[in-house]
Protein backbone atom coordinates (compact mmCIF):
# COMPACT_ATOMS: atom_id res chain seq x y z
CA UNK A 1 0.00 0.00 0.00
CA UNK A 2 2.83 2.51 1.07
CA UNK A 3 4.12 1.90 -2.66
CA UNK A 4 1.05 3.22 -4.17
CA UNK A 5 0.95 6.41 -2.42
CA UNK A 6 4.46 6.90 -2.82
CA UNK A 7 3.66 6.79 -6.91
CA UNK A 8 0.32 8.98 -6.08
CA UNK A 9 2.72 11.33 -4.63
CA UNK A 10 4.99 11.31 -7.39
CA UNK A 11 3.13 11.54 -10.37
CA UNK A 12 -0.54 13.60 -8.97
CA UNK A 13 -0.14 17.78 -8.44
CA UNK A 14 -2.72 19.88 -8.75
CA UNK A 15 -3.47 21.52 -12.35
CA UNK A 16 -5.48 24.56 -13.20
CA UNK A 17 -6.60 23.26 -16.79
CA UNK A 18 -5.39 20.76 -18.88
CA UNK A 19 -1.57 19.61 -17.93
CA UNK A 20 0.23 19.66 -20.77
CA UNK A 21 -0.68 23.42 -21.53
CA UNK A 22 -0.14 24.10 -18.71
CA UNK A 23 3.17 22.67 -17.81
CA UNK A 24 4.41 24.68 -21.15
CA UNK A 25 3.10 27.84 -19.18
CA UNK A 26 5.41 26.58 -16.36
CA UNK A 27 8.34 25.85 -18.20
CA UNK A 28 8.37 29.18 -20.14
CA UNK A 29 7.19 30.90 -16.72
CA UNK A 30 10.88 29.58 -14.83
CA UNK A 31 12.93 30.56 -18.26
CA UNK A 32 11.13 34.13 -18.11
CA UNK A 33 12.37 34.06 -14.86
CA UNK A 34 15.96 34.51 -15.68
CA UNK A 35 15.34 37.49 -17.70
CA UNK A 36 15.65 40.90 -16.03
CA UNK A 37 13.02 42.65 -18.28
CA UNK A 38 10.02 41.59 -20.39
CA UNK A 39 10.50 38.49 -22.87
CA UNK A 40 10.97 39.70 -27.01
CA UNK A 41 11.40 36.20 -28.49
CA UNK A 42 10.34 32.71 -26.92
CA UNK A 43 11.29 29.44 -28.68
CA UNK A 44 9.46 26.36 -27.61
CA UNK A 45 10.72 22.40 -28.49
CA UNK A 46 8.06 20.29 -27.57
CA UNK A 47 7.50 16.50 -28.13
CA UNK A 48 4.93 15.39 -30.32
CA UNK A 49 3.03 14.13 -27.41
CA UNK A 50 2.83 17.77 -25.55
CA UNK A 51 1.82 19.49 -28.99
CA UNK A 52 -0.62 17.26 -29.57
CA UNK A 53 -2.37 17.55 -26.40
CA UNK A 54 -1.93 21.22 -26.43
CA UNK A 55 -3.18 22.20 -29.53
CA UNK A 56 -6.84 22.45 -29.11
CA UNK A 57 -7.84 22.55 -25.52
CA UNK A 58 -9.16 26.06 -23.67
CA UNK A 59 -6.92 27.86 -21.20
CA UNK A 60 -9.32 28.72 -18.26
CA UNK A 61 -9.66 32.11 -17.76
CA UNK A 62 -8.80 33.45 -21.13
CA UNK A 63 -11.65 32.61 -23.62
CA UNK A 64 -8.80 30.67 -25.52
CA UNK A 65 -7.22 27.51 -26.74
CA UNK A 66 -3.78 26.12 -27.02
CA UNK A 67 -0.03 26.63 -26.89
CA UNK A 68 0.18 30.28 -27.84
CA UNK A 69 -1.66 31.75 -25.31
CA UNK A 70 -0.44 29.51 -22.28
CA UNK A 71 3.35 29.97 -23.09
CA UNK A 72 2.67 33.82 -23.49
CA UNK A 73 0.73 33.88 -20.27
CA UNK A 74 3.87 32.15 -18.79
CA UNK A 75 6.37 34.59 -19.90
CA UNK A 76 3.74 37.69 -18.21
CA UNK A 77 2.82 35.40 -14.90
CA UNK A 78 6.44 34.42 -14.07
CA UNK A 79 4.82 32.96 -10.49
CA UNK A 80 6.64 29.02 -11.66
CA UNK A 81 6.42 28.84 -7.27
CA UNK A 82 2.44 28.27 -8.57
CA UNK A 83 3.53 25.11 -10.49
CA UNK A 84 0.96 23.75 -12.46
CA UNK A 85 -1.53 26.10 -10.90
CA UNK A 86 0.19 29.11 -12.49
CA UNK A 87 -2.37 30.29 -14.07
CA UNK A 88 -4.23 30.65 -10.24
CA UNK A 89 -5.18 34.43 -9.76
CA UNK A 90 -4.63 35.84 -13.50
CA UNK A 91 -5.37 39.72 -13.72
CA UNK A 92 -7.09 40.55 -16.88
CA UNK A 93 -4.04 43.11 -17.21
CA UNK A 94 -1.48 40.00 -17.50
CA UNK A 95 -4.01 38.44 -20.14
CA UNK A 96 -3.72 41.58 -21.91
CA UNK A 97 -0.22 41.41 -22.21
CA UNK A 98 -0.20 38.47 -23.28
CA UNK A 99 -2.43 38.98 -25.83
CA UNK A 100 -0.44 41.87 -26.70
CA UNK A 101 3.31 39.24 -27.04
CA UNK A 102 0.67 37.28 -29.49
CA UNK A 103 -0.16 39.94 -31.63
CA UNK A 104 3.92 40.60 -31.56
CA UNK A 105 4.66 36.92 -32.69
CA UNK A 106 7.41 36.47 -30.34
CA UNK A 107 6.79 33.07 -29.69
CA UNK A 108 8.08 30.02 -32.46
CA UNK A 109 7.17 26.30 -31.68
CA UNK A 110 8.78 23.58 -32.97
CA UNK A 111 8.96 19.78 -32.70
CA UNK A 112 11.57 17.92 -31.09
CA UNK A 113 12.27 15.54 -33.49
CA UNK A 114 15.08 13.87 -31.87
CA UNK A 115 13.80 13.20 -28.52
CA UNK A 116 12.54 9.97 -27.22
CA UNK A 117 10.88 11.16 -24.59
CA UNK A 118 6.45 11.59 -24.57
CA UNK A 119 7.11 14.21 -22.11
CA UNK A 120 9.30 17.29 -23.25
CA UNK A 121 8.99 20.89 -23.30
CA UNK A 122 12.39 22.90 -23.63
CA UNK A 123 11.55 26.72 -23.24
CA UNK A 124 14.37 29.44 -24.49
CA UNK A 125 13.15 33.15 -23.44
CA UNK A 126 15.00 35.82 -24.60
CA UNK A 127 14.85 39.85 -23.65
CA UNK A 128 16.57 42.77 -22.13
CA UNK A 129 20.38 40.95 -23.68
CA UNK A 130 19.28 37.83 -21.22
CA UNK A 131 18.61 34.53 -22.68
CA UNK A 132 16.57 32.18 -20.06
CA UNK A 133 16.19 28.47 -20.51
CA UNK A 134 14.08 25.52 -19.06
CA UNK A 135 13.68 21.71 -19.75
CA UNK A 136 11.20 20.07 -18.27
CA UNK A 137 10.96 16.01 -19.19
CA UNK A 138 8.92 12.82 -18.01
CA UNK A 139 6.51 14.63 -16.00
CA UNK A 140 4.63 17.91 -15.56
CA UNK A 141 7.28 19.54 -13.23
CA UNK A 142 9.92 17.73 -13.30
CA UNK A 143 12.22 20.49 -14.15
CA UNK A 144 15.76 19.29 -15.21
CA UNK A 145 17.78 22.13 -16.46
CA UNK A 146 17.03 25.89 -16.03
CA UNK A 147 20.10 28.21 -17.27
CA UNK A 148 20.82 31.66 -17.50
CA UNK A 149 22.66 33.10 -20.15
CA UNK A 150 24.30 29.81 -21.07
CA UNK A 151 25.14 29.24 -17.29
CA UNK A 152 23.34 26.60 -15.57
CA UNK A 153 21.55 27.19 -12.29
CA UNK A 154 19.97 24.49 -11.81
CA UNK A 155 20.60 20.52 -13.08
CA UNK A 156 19.12 17.53 -12.27
CA UNK A 157 20.18 13.97 -13.16
CA UNK A 158 17.34 12.17 -15.01
CA UNK A 159 16.57 8.79 -13.01
CA UNK A 160 13.91 6.62 -14.05
CA UNK A 161 10.66 7.51 -12.57
CA UNK A 162 7.98 4.58 -12.02
CA UNK A 163 5.56 3.79 -14.96
CA UNK A 164 1.93 3.45 -14.35
CA UNK A 165 1.34 2.30 -17.36
CA UNK A 166 3.69 0.67 -20.47
CA UNK A 167 4.74 3.23 -23.31
CA UNK A 168 3.16 2.14 -26.61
Amino acid sequence: MHKYIEVLQKEVAPAQGCTEPIAVAYGVSIAAEQLEGPAESIQLYLSGNIVKNALGVGIPGTGRTGIDIAALLGAVIRRSDKKLEILNGMTDEQLQQAEALLDKKILNVSLKEDSTERLYIEAVVQGGGHTGRCIIVKSHTNVVLIEKDGAVTFEKKEVALPRLYPRF
